[in-house]
């Protein structure tokens, strides 16, 4: 189970190592945690009813997609919610992928647009944010070294100065306030590597759980 840890009124779902489905990269994937080229099965398929063996789905626009599992497909498919889904169940579950910084970013800079999309998430069975980071990274202010790395925040002076004045206690209640208004949840999963482990095992845990229910 995720812990949810509090910090004065704020608080910070990072899951624990139990909830890993190995931590071990697979042999699709590169050392930085991403998907070798040429490792994703690029058979598209429609959205059906969900049939079949369990593959996963990336976005046509992540450009370093996690790599998936051993043993496991992955299909690269324009998605309408989220960054990753389940081949069959695209309309049905979704986890959206976060850097650091990009996830500051969206709370911060960008919340009218990732508010809209967290309103279409909310209407699915499953939705989840896995961020590529900690409590502890957000505490440390990590978000401000790598954000003004991105060419995004390197075209706003403005909003570098306010990430300088940005306190991670407001980071971590904007968390929080995801959840609350939206009730989808918001994993602060570590390092890319184990990020990817903890959003496949989400989407295996699932699809095993609807699998039981068929007769």
């Amino acid at each position: 189970m995720p812990v949810v840890r509090r910090v004065g009124e704020a608080a910070a779902v990072s899951p624990t190592d139990r909830d890993f489905a190995g931590g071990t990269p697979s042999a699709s994937e590169g050392a930085d945690g991403m998907a070798a080229p040429g490792s994703m099965a690029p058979a598209p398929r429609a959205n059906g009813a969900g049939a079949g063996p369990l593959r996963f789905v990336v976005d046509t626009r992540e450009q370093k997609p996690w790599a998936p599992p051993k043993h496991r497909e992955m299909e690269r498919r324009k998605l309408d919610f989220g960054d990753y889904s389940l081949a069959g169940y695209e309309s049905r579950v979704c986890v959206e992928r976060k850097s650091l910084d990009d996830y500051v970013g969206s709370l911060f800079s960008d919340w009218k647009r990732f508010a809209a999309r967290l309103a279409e998430m909310s209407h699915l069975e499953l939705a989840c944010v896995v961020v590529e980071a900690t409590e502890e990274d957000i505490r440390k202010r990590k978000y401000v070294p790598d954000a003004r790395s991105t060419r995004r925040v390197g075209r706003s002076a403005a909003w570098a100065n306010r990430l300088d004045k940005l306190e991670p206690a407001r980071v971590l209640a904007s968390t929080a306030g995801v959840y609350a208004e939206f009730k989808i949840p918001v994993f602060l999963a570590g390092a890319p590597t184990r990020a990817a482990a903890f959003a496949f095992a989400v989407l295996t845990h699932w699809y095993e759980r609807e699998k039981a229910k068929k007769p």
